[in-house]
């Protein structure tokens, strides 16, 4: 009974061509399993970056008091529903990578499932299948792979949209879908800050609605107006922590129309070659006799304004940091895939009258994700490298998960001990973590003054997390030093922030004796004057 009840809402009233056959459920069933052999072969042969360091340490404390402890001291900046999603799955599949990632990779799934669903129940099941695999080519598809909340913020977002849409309807289960909205935004709100962010599209959709037809629906407005009345008392003490701690962090550091510029070229890169094979079968089928003709489905107003506010999201994220002098970073904001993904599926809809089109672009995005599969068989089966840069930093982490070291070679096998001040910051985490004991026990991270951001966040997960992390800035460092390592980037000698490094350590009675060149660094060696 509830099952069929479930289908009978899903189907929506008179939407005829989104019939849940069982080659439906079949399609979707083999798409899920290529996506999860995909995304947890990457998982398991991608290491771990500054970030999740964060996320490992904060999680691997005896239990979830000590780690909520830690982060209202500003050892992180996430709410608490993150650390406690990823704390049940290491509890339930153990501490290994996969286990670490699952919540995120479980969150895309459930994205593009929502999407499926409610994209399908408008414009039919070609339209739909187009929506939901779009993400998987977006920048959204790297954070299913990242222990860090953004993942699993578009999970949240994905049922967010599918229980909108429903509780919108008039059915009979509108107080079940209104709970399920109301559940999604405050997971969402509970997992990341910045999912406060997804209430802008609902908000938008419903002035709309408003406008056009002079009804309040509350089914939808209540759990909008719920959400931040859960979220903020969380948020603020995280907030005055955050303002105590890094108060010298935030705003925009670069124009607004640049920071759009990065945003849409980060998250809409990964499709390029899905853009350029849609454009080469549209000019294809313009001179070509439609094999068929269909009527468009008609498509609610409210959605296509939804969407739109969802691909805008950015924009308001723009205006929040202005306010709030917070801080931008495209993963943020990648619930926009949302708004891209539920447009193309609405555009595609328009243009299915015109059979071949329907099928050249749904078989465009299968050969492209079947290859993406077929990539991380491969590298399972003949052991070959992926080449992965973390999307924010640049960070190039080694392409062999068995040897972490591989791109810091210059430090393994030294033939001293002395103590390495490492002048790449967000490096430092990785290379304690990763390098043998007998380095790792002596890499410092420097910073310039006691001021700097991540001086501090590492003092401050050392202390709470109780991760053996050293920390100093250059001056105290020289100060208890005669003879040391410097491991700085290799495109230049010290990091650009390091300023007149060179020239401090020489006034400071210190000589360059040796340096040596890795992939990621060059090591040098010093030693004070007249040794």
């Amino acid at each position: 009974m509830r099952t069929h009840a479930l289908s009978n809402s899903l189907k929506g009233r008179g939407s005829n061509q989104f019939i849940l056959s069982p080659g439906v459920w079949i399609s979707l069933a083999a798409v899920s399993v290529g996506y999860f052999v995909d995304i947890l072969i990457r998982s398991a042969n991608k290491l771990y970056w500054t970030d999740e360091l964060f996320t490992v340490y904060l999680c691997r404390l005896p239990d979830f008091r000590s780690t909520w402890n830690a982060v209202m001291h500003g050892a992180d900046f996430n709410p608490p529903l993150f650390y406690l999603l990823t704390r049940t799955s290491q509890m339930i599949f153990g501490h290994g990578a996969i286990a670490t990632r699952l919540p995120e990779t479980i969150g895309l799934w459930l994205f593009c499932l929502s999407i499926f669903f409610f994209v399908g129940r408008r414009a039919g099941i070609a339209a739909a299948s187009i929506a939901a695999l779009f993400p998987f080519f977006t920048l959204a598809n790297y954070y299913a792979y990242e222990a860090r909340p953004h993942g699993l913020v578009l999970g949240w977002c994905g049922l967010a949209l599918l229980c909108w849409q429903l509780a919108s309807d008039t059915n009979t289960n509108r107080k079940l879908w209104s709970l399920g909205l109301f559940v999604a935004l405050v997971g969402a709100a509970l997992t990341h800050v910045f999912a406060i962010y997804l209430l802008i599209p609902f908000g938008c959709a419903e002035i709309f609605t408003f406008l056009k037809e002079r009804r309040l629906n509350w089914s939808v407005l209540l759990p909008l107006a719920l959400t931040p009345v859960i979220a903020f008392p969380i948020y603020l003490p995280m907030l005055r922590a955050y303002r105590l701690l890094f108060h010298q962090v935030g705003g925009l550091q670069q124009r607004p129309l640049d920071v759009i510029q990065t945003f849409l070229s980060s998250l809409l890169e990964p499709s390029i070659v899905f853009a350029f094979i849609v454009l080469a079968f549209l000019s294809f089928v313009s001179r070509a006799q439609p094999e068929t003709e269909t009527p468009a489905p008609t498509i609610p107003e409210r959605e296509i304004v939804l969407a739109i506010a969802f691909a805008c999201l950015p924009l308001a994220g723009l205006v929040g940091v202005k306010i709030t002098h917070g801080v931008f970073f495209n993963r943020y904001f990648l619930a926009s895939t949302a708004g891209w993904s539920i447009l193309l599926g609405f555009v595609a809809s328009k243009l299915l009258g015109r059979s071949m089109l329907a099928k050249w672009l749904l078989a465009s995005l299968l050969v492209l994700f079947a290859a993406d599969v077929g990539m991380a068989l491969r590298h399972l089966i003949n052991h070959s490298d992926f080449a992965l840069v973390e999307p924010t930093s640049k960070l190039a982490f080694s392409s062999d998960v068995n040897r972490p070291m591989l791109r810091h070679e210059a430090l393994v096998h030294l033939e001293n001990d002395r103590d390495i001040l490492v002048l790449h910051q967000l490096d430092y985490i990785y290379l304690v973590h990763y390098a043998p004991p007998s380095v790792a026990s002596r890499l410092y991270d420097g910073a310039i003054d006691n001021n700097d951001i991540i001086l501090n966040a590492y003092r401050l997960l050392a202390e709470w997390a109780r991760v053996d992390l050293k920390t100093s800035t250059l001056d105290a460092f020289l100060k208890s030093h005669q003879q040391f390592l410097i491991y700085g980037s290799n495109d230049g000698q010290f990091q650009p922030q390091c300023g007149d490094c060179v020239d401090t350590i020489q006034k400071a009675g210190f000589h360059l004796i040796s340096e040596q060149r890795d992939q990621d660094g060059v090591l040098y060696s010093y030693e004070a004057s007249g040794q």
